[in-house]
């Protein structure tokens, strides 16, 4: 979608951009790819600033109904068209439009416009070094923060040194606090994308600026994002405070969750657990933010196990589930969990369903249909897994206790067998049974409710269900004729 568009528009845009995905049999990104951008979007929906590749970088450019010539009218046209070929995937028509754009006008605005276009179809080909040049060119006149921005992102993904560049440019050039916050943002933002690389490390200049600046006047946001950064990245200055105390920010519940974030992995995820139902709006930020990294490592095809244990103190502790991101949090962890099991020869806890019936009563509440059919996809397979491990382990117990059922049940059913019996041991086998059995019809009726598409799934609860039947009845004539 352009970039321009609400991030509340990101789940019909998703929709779409999955159903392209399935058509194509040669679909350049995958649904899961499309899952963890809309995570994304959905992880910093009330954030001010963006930090993905702008397109346009120049909003404005669209706005205007005055143009010069009539050449420039139909530059714009064109400059849409190339646009609309860029989200459709057809990168190759886009780039050869953007071509002709700029055969077309010598007006500066709208050549910019059309090498950004052309540089995001380049990097999406593949060919990311001719994007970084065409981004160059674009940005070498009118000062544009979008141009400079796209630069530093493609940047980061072959040439580290011209995005430290890129990023100190934007923080030198910065002349009013709005921009300067705006550039501190940025900067975050990028150097953020990149410390997951193993060999990552913070250029010094940076790094004594992030320091400088913690120190000064921000507002609660850049703040927040800044305190984490230095608490994942310079820890040890950041623990004594006597280094950043005079901040305004100093003391507040943001600094708090800063000062323990410093303190180490674990202590975090502990601050989150029990801030889980918090509604601060830094601490939800900072919440959903994770949420969308354990999302996005549930979704690799890598075991994410140790994602899991996060999510599950997570919603051991309130997390609610109010929001797609928080939906998928559950049925994730489910299938993962349910995944791990299997290897290993386990069976998930019945709490799990209770996350899954969750997950289903929220995607009920969805009005968007493409929605509400990928949800139920990733709750589909998740119930799949989670009914397959439960009723394979009943199924284990069953098979222990049908013989010594069966022998009591028919010996009490005939007078010259029944007085042979301990009646005790009877009772309390039968009640034993009908507890069992109550229990197994509780888990059974949730999940019911699940959207299992799987027949042959469907079919083994099925003949589950009848057998937990004929439990029942035995135990029961156990009971009424001894």
């Amino acid at each position: 979608m352009w970039s321009t568009a609400s991030p509340e528009d990101a789940t019909i845009s998703f929709a779409k951009a999955a159903r392209r995905s399935k058509s194509e049999s040669e679909s350049p990104f995958e649904v899961s790819d499309l899952t963890a951008a809309l995570s994304q979007i959905q992880g910093h929906a009330g954030d001010d600033l963006y930090f993905e590749f702008k397109v346009p970088a120049d909003p404005g450019l669209f706005a205007s109904d005055t143009r010069t010539s009539a050449a420039d009218v139909e530059a714009i046209k064109m400059l849409v068209e190339s646009i609309d070929l860029l989200l459709e995937w057809k990168w190759a028509e886009s780039i050869s439009l953007g071509k002709q754009i700029l055969s077309k006008t010598d007006t500066e605005s709208i050549r910019d416009e059309a090498l950004n276009v052309m540089a995001a179809g380049l990097a999406l080909s593949g060919d990311i070094e001719a994007g970084i040049a065409a981004l160059k060119k674009a940005a070498e006149g009118e000062w544009n923060l979008a141009l400079q921005q796209n630069l530093g992102i493609l940047a980061l993904k072959v040439d580290p040194e011209l995005a430290a560049n890129q990023s100190t440019y934007w923080l030198d050039a910065a002349d009013s606090a709005e921009d300067r916050e705006s550039a501190i943002f940025f900067v975050l933002k990028m150097w953020s994308s990149w410390e997951d690389d193993a060999g990552f490390e913070l250029p010094v200049r940076i790094r004594d600026s992030f320091r400088t600046a913690i120190q000064r006047e921000l507002s609660l946001s850049t703040f927040s994002m800044l305190g984490l950064f230095l608490a994942r990245n310079d820890s040890e200055w950041l623990q004594d405070s006597s280094n950043w105390d005079s901040s305004p920010n100093f003391g507040t519940e943001v600094a708090d969750m800063v000062i323990v974030r410093a303190e180490g992995m674990e202590e975090f995820i502990d601050y989150l657990a029990e801030h889980a139902a918090s509604t601060d709006s830094e601490i939800v930020r900072a919440r959903s933010n994770f949420i969308s990294q354990l999302i996005d490592a549930m979704m690799g095809e890598e075991s994410a196990i140790g994602a899991v244990s996060y999510a599950i103190t997570l919603v051991e502790r309130g997390l609610p589930c109010d929001s797609m991101n928080n939906a998928m949090l559950r049925a994730l962890a489910v299938r993962e969990i349910c995944l791990y099991l299997r290897e290993n020869d386990g069976e998930p806890k019945d709490a799990f369903l209770d996350w899954l019936v969750e997950v289903q009563r929220f995607n009920e509440s969805l009005t968007d249909k493409d929605l509400r059919e990928f949800l139920d996809e990733i709750l589909s397979k998740a119930s799949t897994l989670f009914i397959l491990g439960y009723v394979g382990a009943r199924e284990r117990e069953f098979a222990q206790f049908i013989d010594p059922l069966s022998t009591v049940y028919s010996m009490s059913q005939r007078w010259s067998t029944k007085r042979r019996l301990n009646k005790s041991q009877a009772r309390e086998l039968a009640k034993d049974m009908l507890g069992w059995s109550n229990q197994v019809k509780g888990v059974l009726d949730k999940m019911r409710r699940l959207p299992v598409t799987d027949q042959i799934v469907t079919g083994f609860v099925v003949d589950f269900s009848g057998r937990r039947e004929g439990v029942t009845r035995m135990a029961s004539e156990i009971l009424s004729s001894l």
